[in-house]
């Protein structure tokens, strides 16, 4: 018994060469068509394609604020390269969409990745300038030894 697919890979190239059909440079209203909306069973396609690529078992246990971030930059990613799909070489727009969807992801969990790892470098570096502050072999620090600035201070030190 075979799997009922949830989006018709035949119909959604029918969908992709009937765009690039009416988005021909011949035609006469090409300015108006290059900038038309998306078709919107091609828009359904990508948010279905979207809603299942979430569940990945990679991508299943981010929690629900990671995941509407990285559906909502696949959908984006979606709709700005789907003109790039060649139906002349490719027939295959299933294949395609997965690709642009899982770079999608991927990008943004490096964008992550680097912001924590910019975010541990500050971190470390604050953590190093007080460490000399804090409690050393379990004996607590001597607040005498602390030279505590305060405004007070400072204007008694310009007053002499």
């Amino acid at each position: 018994m075979a799997k009922k697919e949830f989006i018709n890979n035949k119909e959604f190239y029918a969908l992709l060469v009937n765009y690039k059909n009416t988005a021909d440079e011949t035609h006469p209203e090409f300015d108006l068509i290059k900038n038309k909306e998306i078709h919107n069973k091609l828009g359904e396609i990508f948010l279905l394609m979207v809603d299942k690529f979430q569940y990945h078992r990679w991508y299943v246990n981010y929690t629900a604020d990671w995941k509407a971030e990285m559906s909502s930059e696949a959908i984006y990613n979606c709709c700005r390269y789907f003109r790039n799909f060649d139906v002349e070489k490719n027939n295959n727009p299933f294949a395609y969409f997965t690709r642009v969807i899982w770079n999608s992801y991927q990008q943004m969990l490096n964008k992550e990745r680097k912001i924590k790892k910019q975010r541990d470098i500050i971190s470390d570096s604050v953590w190093d300038g007080i460490e000399h502050l804090l409690p050393t072999n379990g004996q607590p620090m001597e607040m005498e030894s602390l030279e505590i600035v305060t405004s007070d201070s400072k204007m008694e030190e310009n007053s002499h």
